[in-house]
């Protein structure tokens, strides 16, 4: 009777307080992964930032790569970087491929014998930036 009811009593209260400790738990857990993906997202941007103003094409394509790991596009404060840093790739790629160009064209006028074909070709050359 009586001791049966408080059995069952103190079992609930103590299933409620095992509950109640499993949900602070979970929620340590979550906050703590959660600070872990925002140091993560934030070394990703840094290591963006410090490569995007740089002329290493590789080393901006791998911080880029990281952001993306990261899941940097997906946020706000990291999306306006992404997309800087991507805007300066491009733009070292297309110098990269302009620079190559004009050597292909230079080395081409240099093995003939036609000079305006030469001057034209040594003026591309300079005018890419190298």
């Amino acid at each position: 009777g009586v001791l049966d009811g408080l059995r069952a009593k103190r079992t609930a209260m103590q299933a409620k307080i095992a509950t109640e400790i499993q949900r602070v738990g979970r929620g340590l857990v979550a906050r703590a992964k959660a600070r872990e993906l925002r140091k993560i997202r934030e070394a990703a941007l840094q290591a963006m930032v410090a490569a995007t103003p740089g002329e290493d094409i590789e080393a901006l394509r791998t911080a880029i790569k990281g952001a993306k790991d990261a899941g940097l596009p997906n946020y706000p404060a990291g999306k306006a970087k992404f997309d800087e840093a991507e805007k300066r790739l491009a733009t070292l790629e297309a110098e990269l491929k302009a620079r190559k160009e004009a050597e292909a064209a230079l080395e081409a006028a240099v093995a003939g014998t036609d000079i305006p074909a030469l001057e034209a070709a040594l003026k591309k050359a300079v005018d890419c930036k190298s």
